[in-house]
């Protein structure tokens, strides 16, 4: 049992790091490739508030607005430029934007209420397996410190108390065995 354990623990580790696709990394563009005249040239401005924002049309695969080739992408990309021409502010556009379509429509969850959740626990997930790997680590070290000490006492033990020990072992042994027969 006690050699199964650190077994088991290195086979989850081994299992643990070994590279797998994620899911994240299937993304396929939601519609047609964008071709000549059909692409957009996204100013720098535009290019960070769209990538802000997730595609919402419900039949793509929620890509940023900035690279979404549907055309309810296309359509809000549209209007929100006109809305930046009009001088609203990028913030408002988002706010607005996840006014409509909830906070599932940001790329990246905001880092405040129970969304805070999503960046915390990870962190002290992993914190507190690595405290609780010293504390096994060191638990399984006095336990060997421990046996090791109590071999060496024995292999430098006066065989005579030994014998004595041994002696005495048999002897109580014996008198309880008497006292279940009686």
């Amino acid at each position: 049992m006690a050699r199964t354990v650190p077994l088991l623990m290195l086979m989850f580790a081994i299992v643990s790091a070994a590279p797998v696709r994620g899911f994240a990394q299937g993304h396929t563009m939601s519609g047609p490739a964008p071709v000549g005249g059909n692409a957009e040239n996204l100013n720098p401005g535009e290019r960070r508030l769209f990538e802000r924002m997730l595609c919402m049309c419900g039949t793509c695969a929620r890509l940023p607005l900035a690279t979404c080739t549907c055309d309810f992408a296309g359509a809000t990309r549209a209007s929100m430029r006109e809305r930046l021409a009009q001088g609203t502010a990028a913030d408002d556009i988002v706010n607005e934007y996840v006014a409509r379509y909830g906070v599932a429509a940001l790329s990246v969850p905001p880092d405040a209420g129970h969304n805070r959740a999503v960046w915390f626990l990870p962190v002290s997930a992993i914190a507190l397996g690595a405290l609780g790997a010293i504390a096994l680590v060191r638990r399984w070290r006095a336990k060997s410190r421990a046996s090791a000490t109590v071999l060496s006492d024995a292999a430098t033990a006066d065989p005579s108390k030994t014998v004595k020990s041994k002696a005495e072992y048999d002897r109580r042994l014996d008198e309880e065995l008497r006292g279940l027969d009686e």
